[in-house]
């Protein structure tokens, strides 16, 4: 699966060894190659300005490498279990890392020391996603449930039901203090960030396809 930065400049994907291979996109020039120890990461993305790797080994290793400079790699610790998921605000300036234990943790992209950290009360845990400035969190956990939280205070605010669609198929996304709950059979739900109350519920069965419903506001 290859990876590109949200400015376009880097794309990354893992070779038969599970290292991690960075290139240049505007001229195809190679970067570096990022050892890892392990073939099968969890996840991978760059930081919002693209000068950073971010992956996922096993057994909670969190681990982030500059792209151009030289550099150490960097090593989170906090998580016990594999993250499943990696998310960041919209100015760029907090990370959210899910592990698949429901241990969550959000970090100071300029530090990468934790801001907050909250424990999902779930089985199965999906992934999830901030606000802009990084103040909220939606985790998304079994049986059709998004779970917000308030991250400075690591207070639950409520857990959202997604009333209908394919539940372990939807992606949650946040847009001008809306949350949008987007299936991938068609089914939208939106509430109100601030008040938390159902604002629009939209049913369009097969409106989209795959990935289609993936999308970013």
């Amino acid at each position: 699966l290859h990876i590109v930065s949200n400015d376009g400049r880097y794309v990354t994907a893992a070779d038969d060894d599970g290292d991690l291979l960075i290139w240049r996109v505007d001229d195809g020039s190679f970067v570096k190659k990022v050892v890892t120890t392990d073939r099968s990461l969890s996840d991978k993305t760059f930081t919002p300005d693209g000068a950073h790797l971010v992956f996922a080994e096993d057994k909670g290793k969190l681990k982030i490498v500059q792209v151009e400079k030289e550099g150490p790699v960097l090593e989170l610790t906090g998580h016990k279990s594999r993250v499943v998921d990696i998310a960041f605000s919209g100015d760029g300036k907090r990370m959210l890392t899910i592990g698949g234990d429901g241990f969550s943790i959000v970090w100071s992209c300029e530090s990468f020391q934790p801001i907050n950290s909250f424990q999902i009360a779930r089985r199965t845990v999906w992934g999830g996603d901030l606000d802009f400035k990084g103040k909220h969190a939606t985790i998304t956990v079994d049986d059709g449930v998004v779970e917000l939280w308030a991250v400075d205070t690591g207070v639950r605010r409520r857990s959202l039901n997604l009333r209908t669609g394919i539940y372990k198929n939807y992606d949650v996304r946040f847009s001008k203090g809306i949350i949008h709950l987007i299936s991938t059979d068609g089914h939208i739900e939106e509430y109100d960030l601030r008040t938390i109350r159902d604002l629009h519920f939209n049913v369009r069965p097969n409106s989209y396809e795959g990935d289609q419903a993936f999308i970013d506001f």
